[in-house]
């Protein structure tokens, strides 16, 4: 008799009763309402210099320069975004904006995702040292980059031009180190399993049937006459020729 694949059962998830009683400080009603309450002060915080500079925008500048701690100091008016409209040159602001965004983006995706590769499946000499300086790298405040960038920049002769926007943003340790931490946590590619012989048949159930297909059961008495052997998944091992 073939031997049969035993069902997986699907794991159980951890309860998480602990991890929501941390966050939401218990389950009564007391509890809710005080982190309910915190998180609506904290948010109000957060709104606090987006609700000033919105109502500094709609007053003359007369009033929005005079002193005194309220936002609101004098009559309501729009001249501020009509001097943008008219002097200011808005389309070409906001493709700048977007096509060095986008560029910024795609270029640090691209990058950041192939070095993190390597550090994470690349087997080279110095792997750990370049890591370690890449991480090291964290570390470096931006604005201490801005007049070695600057000069740079001066000598290549890229000044007022978008390469001198886009390149020095490029360069993101933080995301190589990141990526390269997916990379760790992802098993090995699924083609250098061992066993492996192509892909799954529509006619098996076994989950692991890329396994199970290359290796092949001791044939039993029913099978050694007909000379075939079959699988640990229960399915003949040999094409069956159609009629």
């Amino acid at each position: 008799m073939s031997a049969t694949a035993t069902p997986l059962r699907p794991r159980r998830r951890p309860p998480l009763a602990a991890a929501e009683s941390s966050l939401l400080l218990g389950h009564g009603r007391l509890p809710r309402a005080l982190a309910g309450t915190a998180l609506a002060v904290l948010a109000a915080v957060w709104l606090v210099p987006f609700v000033w500079a919105v109502a500094t925008s709609v007053q003359s500048e007369q009033d929005a320069a005079s002193p005194g701690l309220s936002p609101i100091k004098g009559a309501f008016t729009t001249e501020a975004y009509q001097q943008i409209l008219e002097r200011g040159n808005v389309t070409v602001w906001a493709f700048n904006s977007f096509l060095i965004a986008g560029l910024v983006t795609l270029i640090t995706v691209v990058v950041s995702t192939l070095a993190a590769y390597g550090f994470s499946r690349g087997t080279f000499r110095g792997r750990r040292a370049l890591l370690a300086v890449t991480v090291a790298a964290i570390l470096v405040p931006p604005q201490l980059l801005v007049v070695p960038l600057f000069e740079q920049m001066l000598l290549f002769n890229l000044v007022d031009t978008y390469a001198a926007v886009i390149l020095p943003q490029v360069v993101a340790p933080m995301m190589v180190f990141i990526l390269k931490r997916f990379f760790d946590g992802i098993p090995g590619s699924w083609r250098t399993r061992p066993g492996w012989t192509g892909p799954p048949s529509s006619g098996c159930s076994c989950r692991s049937c890329c396994r199970c297909r290359g290796r092949s059961s001791p044939p039993s008495r029913s099978s050694s006459s007909s000379g075939r052997g079959t699988t640990s998944c229960g399915r003949s091992s040999s094409p069956t020729t159609p009629t």
